[in-house]
């Protein structure tokens, strides 16, 4: 047999053999081989992929007998997934899109990408309106200049003992000071009367709840 490459006579093995008998193209050797793949490859694109549509180089003998051509074993694989699927709508853009029985069945939304996906469960943003604690846009402006300053509050953790009034925890093993707190809430009441000391935990608790908080820090206070 005559090497389609180097033109040189050569005996095949069995596996050639049948693949000649198949009307494959075989060579001599390996390095034949790697010169007739680098002559495919210069060639212009000749196929395309069946399932993403890449387009590919492909020798003759490759896609003579072949209904379906494949650029991996990925897309091949998907090929037989999706054989006996359904076409349907994507969730978020309407995009037309492959999906199995079985994933029909097992999923309600389809998705043509994950940013599709994402786009349409993705949670609304935790601020303003959207956060649970949003009391209509009150900040830390409301706190009277004058009044709120660094000697009201020291004045307040003195009396307290530098302890959280609710946990009991001390100020020392807060890494940092406690927190000063409006019992009734009102930025502008500054009255000692109405200011406890809290560790951040405790404090951060008090942001909901306000009516039991009230109650249960006046009686702390």
């Amino acid at each position: 047999m005559k090497c389609v490459i180097c033109k040189k006579e050569f005996y095949p093995n069995k596996d050639q053999y049948y693949r000649v008998k198949k009307g494959k193209v075989i060579v001599c050797s390996k390095n034949c081989q790697n010169k007739r793949v680098s002559i495919i490859m210069t060639k212009p694109f000749n196929t395309y992929c069946k399932v993403c549509n890449k387009l590919l180089k492909r020798s003759p003998s490759a896609i003579k007998n072949r209904k379906n051509i494949y650029c991996s074993k990925q897309c091949q694989g998907e090929a037989k997934h999706y054989a006996n699927g359904k076409d349907i709508k994507c969730a978020y853009c309407g995009k037309n899109i492959k999906r199995s029985n079985f994933r029909l069945v097992k999923t309600k939304q389809h998705f043509c990408s994950a940013e599709c996906q994402y786009k349409l469960i993705k949670p609304p943003l935790m601020v303003g309106i959207n956060h649970p604690r949003w009391l209509g846009g009150f900040n830390r402006r409301g706190y009277p200049r004058e009044e709120w300053n660094n000697t009201l509050k020291l004045s307040i953790r003195q009396r307290d003992n530098f302890k959280c009034k609710v946990c009991g925890v001390p100020e020392e093993e807060c890494f940092t000071k406690l927190d000063i707190h409006h019992i009734d809430y009102d930025k502008n009441n500054n009255n000692p009367n109405n200011l406890i000391a809290l560790c951040h935990s405790c404090h951060s608790k008090t942001g909901s709840n306000r009516d039991y908080w009230i109650k249960e820090l006046s009686v702390l206070a």
